[in-house]
């Protein structure tokens, strides 16, 4: 029986869309279809993941297995988030906060500062605050940060203005940035 190159296997399964619906079902059923489509697909099926704020006891076993996958965290700042739960996740690239920054633990925001490669910071549905002014200094402190996204976010502006000598720094830091982050600079 005839073989693909490994190569255009995984080009095959990397053109899965991950932000259409049925891309978790797709995925499963490539790594069904022969041993030479399971490490792309699985790799593919966990490149993102989202930690809810209560997690069940079992979910630190199952992260064993994918941690090393996942490039895309997704953290909701409330919870049980802790940096020994973040250590099973050693390749993220991209870290994704939901909700209010002010609630997520001082430990765990210098883990991921100090730990993790970050190109990619993605704020989403966050509400900017008075309690959030040391932000920026924060981006300022992951040194191959590339992007930064504000998804459904409120009250960056007073913020960046604020913060107006770290917004230079980090807007020469970045290729990528919100339009809103970048006129403020």
């Amino acid at each position: 029986m005839p073989s693909f190159p490994q190569e255009l296997i995984d080009c095959i399964i990397n053109q899965v869309d991950l932000d259409d619906h049925c891309s978790l079902q797709t995925l499963s059923a490539c790594s069904t279809v022969a041993r030479s489509f399971l490490p792309a697909s699985r790799a593919r099926l966990w490149s993102r993941l989202e930690i809810l704020a209560n997690y069940p006891d079992s979910f630190e076993d199952d992260i064993v297995a994918i941690g090393p996958l996942v490039r895309t965290l997704a953290l909701h700042c409330v919870g049980d988030l802790s940096p020994e739960l973040l250590a099973h996740f050693p390749n993220v690239d991209h870290v994704e906060f939901l909700d209010d920054l002010e609630f997520l633990p001082d430990d765990v925001l210098n883990y991921i500062v100090k730990s993790w490669n970050v190109s990619v910071i993605t704020l989403r549905r966050a509400t900017l605050s008075d309690a959030c002014v040391d932000l920026v200094p924060i981006f300022y402190g992951f040194s191959n940060l590339t992007e930064i996204k504000f998804i459904n976010c409120s009250g960056i502006y007073p913020v960046l203005e604020e913060q107006r000598s770290y917004v230079t720094r980090v807007s020469a830091h970045c290729t990528s940035i919100s339009p809103r982050l970048a006129s403020v600079s």
